[in-house]
């Protein structure tokens, strides 16, 4: 739809009034995402006129609702300050308004889980201190050097941006600072934090014998061997039997795509389609895609696309995650927590270790996949370029904004054609 853009009112703002809701929002591309920004004005109680206010969000009603938070906060702080003083406690502070702070922030769902952990060990940390004995360099380094050293330096880099963020800014407007005390510092977080010793998870890749191994273990693998017919606790056999078989197809679709795991856990059966060659494709989206960024994933082993298919035959609807929750497949799987994803899988790896003879899955987890995977296509010859719009760079490595232009068809044949020859897709098209 095209039309002429309708221009703000120009009536003269009024004391305590905004004009939020005169203005358009306008889309914009920013960092390679759509958000959508809003450019506004606030008159003060006082008379004085704040111009050049700007918000964003991910849609108008998400913008209009944060620029209003914001105005609210100017005329609450307004006059000589705010109704925070000095000698506040901290905790209260962190509580009320760092927490409120990432709320109203367009974030991620998995980084907003990230920031309120973080909150919880600065907060820990802080305990007993007003906010003005809090805000001090000594303190503060003192504070995320024990974040560090009981988490690990990159929880101690994370915390020390945190604060910048969403504790120093907040109280710089509230002219309680005038600057974040340990901005800039180098804290040297990696002598405090705990020595790391024996084997690290990641950059480990099965080799193709092993590979072979356990994606046959895990075709051939009975869902109810090892789970007791009895077993005290909320979950009745079905559903902890129905647990080991997401979890062994959750497997199964990451040896044949090297999707990560929350990429995953977010697929629908929506989102999976087939090629002019009949190879089954996956669409992750730039909401889903760790690096923002837009791609489609073929599914490279055909042993792997035969037992999706299956899975998607007993689908109900194609709004189902692929490996939904096992009690209720229209619901997404949890990663963490008692009888989240994360847990049921390294239980099964452990079994499938042995079975298989793949020691790394001992100790290695799903990233171990995107490594093989990664061997693989450059063994069958698939350029650095082909093989990262398969998988997703990171976004500083990552060139273009989008994978539309890489051949994924040529990725899935030269795979297919070392590793897995003998393709027939049952051809169960959808666009």
């Amino acid at each position: 739809m095209t039309g002429v853009r309708r221009r703000a009112a120009t009536t003269r703002l009024e004391p305590g009034e905004h004009s939020i809701d005169r203005n358009t929002p306008t889309p914009r591309i920013l960092k390679g995402r759509e958000v959508v920004v809003l450019d506004w004005s606030i008159r003060l109680l006082s008379g004085r006129l704040l111009e050049d206010k700007r918000t964003q969000g991910r849609t108008v009603t998400e913008v209009r609702r944060k620029a209003k938070v914001t105005a609210k906060r100017l005329l609450d702080s307004e006059g000589g300050g705010s109704q925070w003083k000095a000698t506040d406690s901290i905790e209260r502070y962190l509580d009320e308004v760092a927490s409120q702070e990432i709320l109203n922030a367009s974030l991620r769902p998995d980084t907003r889980r990230q920031y309120q952990r973080l909150l919880k060990l600065l907060r820990a940390q802080l305990a007993g201190h007003s906010i003005a004995t809090a805000e001090v360099p000594d303190v503060l380094v003192t504070a995320i050097q024990r974040i560090a050293a009981e988490n690990g330096h990159e929880a101690g880099r994370q915390a020390q941006h945190f604060h910048g963020k969403y504790v120093a800014q907040p109280l710089r407007r509230h002219k309680l600072l005038t600057q974040d005390p340990i901005e800039g510092m180098s804290l040297n977080l990696r002598v405090h934090a705990p020595e790391l010793t024996g084997p690290k998870r990641g950059g480990v890749a099965l080799t193709a014998a092993e590979q072979e191994r356990v994606l046959v273990s895990l075709l051939e693998l009975d869902p109810g061997e090892g789970v007791p017919q009895r077993q005290r606790g909320r979950w009745s056999y079905e559903t902890r039997k129905t647990k080991q078989l997401c979890a062994i197809d959750l497997t199964i679709l990451q040896i044949g795509t090297g999707l990560r795991l929350k990429e995953a856990l977010s697929l629908r059966w929506a989102d999976v389609f087939y090629d002019e060659d009949g190879v089954m494709r996956i669409k992750v989206s730039k909401d889903v895609s760790k690096t923002g960024i837009a791609r489609e994933s073929a599914v490279l082993d055909s042993r792997v696309q035969k037992r999706l298919e299956a899975r998607w035959a007993r689908a109900r609807s194609d709004e189902e995650f692929v490996i939904g929750a096992p009690a209720d497949p229209t619901k997404q799987w949890g990663k963490t927590g008692n009888g989240g994803a994360s847990q049921i899988l390294a239980e099964l790896y452990k079994k499938v270790a042995k079975q298989a003879r793949a020691v790394h899955m001992d100790f290695q987890r799903t990233h171990l996949w995107r490594t093989t995977l990664n061997r693989r296509l450059k063994e069958a010859g698939v350029s650095q370029a082909d093989r990262a719009a398969q998988f997703g760079h990171d976004v500083e490595t990552n060139e273009a904004s989008y994978t539309d232009n890489t051949d994924i068809r040529a990725v899935a044949a030269a795979y297919r054609q070392r590793h897995n020859p003998d393709l027939k897709s049952t051809g169960k098209a959808t666009v």
